[in-house]
């Protein structure tokens, strides 16, 4: 039998430390799951970003019987508003390009992107991809939507996260676009 104290309970002295341990272990793991958050390993790093883009874009586009298919490239300029910390510095220059391809119909909009974004005197750069399906693309209008970071070059190698974003357009082809963005590198 394991060391129990006089009177037979196993919770007393080293018993209350184990089961105080095994509660704050499941108390956490719950909080987690519930949250759906988790920690960085151990290592990893981790933070957020917000950034702003003005770009200029060229696409074609081709009328269809149910729709109007769009394509080509963006580019344009801007800056990271704020930042947690590296590899994303607080105003930093960035420089973008894109390439854009979606279609609109009556319906819906499905733009798909995929940009590099040139960060700072360095040069090193970071990817993104994604898109969105709502809103539209004609002056005034925009939409909001989520890019995934898939790595980079340089210090932004291995770097991962998501990009909620907002596009405005200001004309048939200019618009800016203000991203908030978390990032991990395990």
């Amino acid at each position: 039998m394991k060391h129990c104290p006089a009177d037979g309970n196993p919770f007393d002295n080293f018993g209350v430390l184990a089961a105080t341990r095994l509660v704050t272990a499941a108390l956490g793991i719950a909080a987690a799951a519930i949250l759906g958050t988790t920690q960085p390993g151990i290592g990893a790093q981790a933070g957020t970003f917000r950034l702003s883009i003005v770009s200029t874009s060229d696409y074609a586009t081709v009328q269809q019987s149910d729709g109007t298919v769009f394509g080509g490239g963006m580019t344009g300029s801007g800056s990271i508003l704020d930042s947690t910390g590296e590899p994303f510095t607080k105003d930093a220059r960035i420089d973008v390009t894109c390439v854009v391809h979606g279609k609109k119909t009556a319906a819906r909009l499905q733009l798909t992107t995929t940009c590099a974004l040139k960060v700072g005197a360095g040069g090193d750069e970071f990817y993104v991809s994604g898109g969105r399906t709502e809103g539209d693309l004609t002056p005034g209008g925009g939409g909001t939507g989520r890019l995934t970071i898939g790595g980079g070059t340089g210090k932004f190698a291995g770097v991962g996260g998501t990009c909620d974003y907002e596009a405005t357009y200001r004309s048939a082809s200019e618009g800016s676009t203000a991203a908030a963005c978390s990032w991990e590198r395990p």
